[in-house]
């Protein structure tokens, strides 16, 4: 309640003016460089390649992460970690991917959304693979991929659905998203009963959270064709054009 009231006055004010300013954007092609989706209605922007990436790429990833953070603790003790050292330093480990919030802003301002996507299935492909290998120290490289692999989704993903459904609707998308991942990760409990009762352990369930991977690959590659033909989409272009207009002055 407090945090409704203080959007009142002025903030409010503030953000109705750059709803505003987005929608008199999205309506003009002067420079091409305006995400395509600003302006539009949430039923507008449904059926877009934009909506079908977050959908596929949120709900599975935060599925693999939900996952994890869910059979690590027998997994480990599994391996011998009776004492629950390795859970403690996880633990430990967890709230510091705020220290790389630097690097998570160079890997959008540099490389856009594709790359930033990229590493993230990167980072989550290491701590995923480390989790089939039978070894408690090769898991601490697992909890240091975790760890930056659930900080960049979750900065990258919503940097991306404000940049590219925009101020109006960025709040009734998030809602849609977080619904359907929702549900999915319900069936996390599931999947680890029917894994041991296939295989006795947790293999089953690990390589399913690695298969995961291949959908949101396919719709991060589909992202990565769609950027190129329309760069407007993407975040590096945005924070080039400062830069660019800086150049084009020093050359008048």
């Amino acid at each position: 309640m407090c945090l409704a009231a203080s959007w009142h006055g002025a903030p409010s004010a503030r953000l109705s003016a750059a709803n505003r300013k987005e929608s008199a954007a999205a309506t003009s092609e002067a420079d091409g460089l305006c995400p395509r989706l600003h302006g539009l209605t949430v039923r507008q922007q449904l059926p877009t390649i934009e909506f079908a990436f977050a959908v596929t790429f949120m709900v599975t990833q935060v599925f693999r992460s939900s996952a994890y953070l869910g059979v690590i603790k027998y997994l480990l003790q599994g391996l011998g970690d009776d004492e629950n050292v390795y859970m403690q330093i996880l633990t430990i480990s967890l709230p510091a991917s705020p220290l790389l919030v630097y690097l998570f802003d160079m890997s959008l301002k540099k490389g856009g959304f594709a790359f930033t996507f990229f590493a993230v299935l990167l980072l989550g492909l290491t701590w995923n693979i480390t989790m089939l290998l039978p070894s408690l120290p090769l898991q601490a490289l697992g909890f240091a991929a975790f760890t930056n692999f659930r900080g960049l989704l979750f900065a990258s993903f919503f940097t991306f659905v404000g940049h590219s459904f925009g101020n109006r609707t960025f709040g009734r998308i998030n809602a849609l998203l977080w619904f359907c991942t929702g549900i999915l990760s319900l069936l996390v409990h599931p999947c680890v009963e029917i894994s041991k009762q296939w295989t006795r352990d947790l293999v089953a369930m690990n390589i399913f959270m690695l298969a995961l991977c291949f959908p949101a690959l396919l719709m991060t590659v589909a992202l990565s064709f769609h950027l190129c033909r329309n760069p407007g989409g993407d975040i590096n272009v945005l924070s080039s054009k400062p830069a660019e207009a800086a150049e084009n002055t020093a050359a008048a």
